[in-house]
């Protein structure tokens, strides 16, 4: 709905509202009046106060209820002359009041009577992106989930409001370095943040030990099993056998994961075997969320509580693409939805 519109209904309940304080104004100045002009009574003529009659007829002209009379459209349909929900004129003409239910829908996919039978304003431009009720989703968004844009206790599931506010990338890189015929292993570390580890000949290992030896990843890596597979060339497109060792992490939110530690890959093909560690940190933008951080590793989960309820959500994965790509592209977090798991990617920008 235009401006205009908007402009002309409030115009409309203006008018009305000045003529309800005018009509009490002058009521109430001609009760003072007579309150005046009765003055005392005299002594010994009655019981009642200076001015008691006079009094109670203020008070009583003050509580009674004396509506104006119902304004009707042009159809017939009755509309409240004090809110500007129902009430529009067309380009200020307020000898015809515009009932919404007989027009074409002022935002396409919301029908006018969405907006009637929940008490919100259509008359703005941006009225579907607008929150009347401050609960942090739009009227579009609650007229599509069907909650009640007035109530702020209503509301769409929280996790669409689920945004990420920072993460914390780090690549690391887990190399076989040497595979010696009595089945000794050593490997090399190494990540983003510049640390390094090379395992010494007194460091080798074998099938089923736990490696490194110092930090940063310390004991965090246990040998399984060796691998190899047959890979092509792009350029030549040659075929020769890419041998690996498979390792499993131990590390608190990751135990269990198990990667391809690669044997001696050519170093600009190094990161094509980047794994990475994410620290996401969280914000809900609803509720009444705002502005408290929730900070959380892959595979950890975290509770927001919010009118009273408390929601649980995990950071499943931060999807980071295909290789050579170091850019985490989206947060995927789980959650539930009345007894069922289902996950929801977060883009990132």
């Amino acid at each position: 709905m235009s401006e205009n519109y908007h402009k002309a209904a409030l115009g409309g309940g203006v008018v009305v509202l000045a003529a309800v304080g005018y009509l009490s104004w002058s009521k109430t100045s001609a009760q003072q009046e007579e309150l005046t002009e009765q003055g005392a009574v005299k002594q010994g003529e009655g019981v009642e106060v200076p001015g008691g009659s006079a009094a109670v007829a203020l008070v009583k002209s003050l509580t009674e209820i004396n509506p104006l009379p119902i304004k009707a459209t042009a159809k017939g349909r009755k509309v409240n002359l004090f809110n500007s929900v129902d009430l529009f004129v067309k380009d200020g003409d307020v000898s015809e009041v515009v009932d919404l239910e007989q027009i074409a829908d002022v935002h396409p996919g919301i029908p006018n009577i969405w907006w009637i039978n929940n008490r919100v304003d259509p008359s703005y431009s941006d009225s579907p992106s607008r929150d009347k009720d401050r609960d942090g989703f739009t009227n579009l968004e609650e007229f599509e989930e069907k909650t009640d844009p007035s109530d702020s206790k209503s509301y769409p599931l929280l996790v669409n409001k689920l945004a990420v506010a920072d993460i914390d990338s780090v690549w690391w890189l887990v190399l076989l370095n040497s595979s010696f015929g009595n089945d000794d292993l050593q490997f090399r570390y190494q990540d983003s943040m510049q640390r390094e580890i090379r395992m010494r000949a007194t460091d080798n290992i074998q099938a089923g030990a736990i490696f490194f030896p110092g930090d940063p990843a310390k004991g965090r890596f246990k040998a399984i099993e060796p691998g190899e597979r047959s890979v092509k060339d792009p350029k030549s497109g040659r075929e020769s056998m890419q041998r690996y060792y498979v390792i499993e992490d131990l590390s608190e939110n990751k135990k269990g994961t198990r990667y391809e530690a690669a044997f001696r890959p050519r170093r600009a093909s190094e990161p094509m075997h980047y794994q990475f560690d994410n620290t996401v940190t969280f914000v809900l933008n609803a509720a009444g969320q705002e502005g408290k951080k929730h900070v959380v590793r892959e595979n950890e989960s975290f509770k927001v509580t919010a009118n009273g309820e408390t929601f649980e959500y995990k950071l499943v994965k931060v999807d980071m693409g295909d290789r050579p790509n170091i850019k985490p592209l989206a947060a995927i977090v789980e959650y539930d939805d009345n007894g069922t798991k289902k996950t929801r990617n977060i883009n990132l920008k």
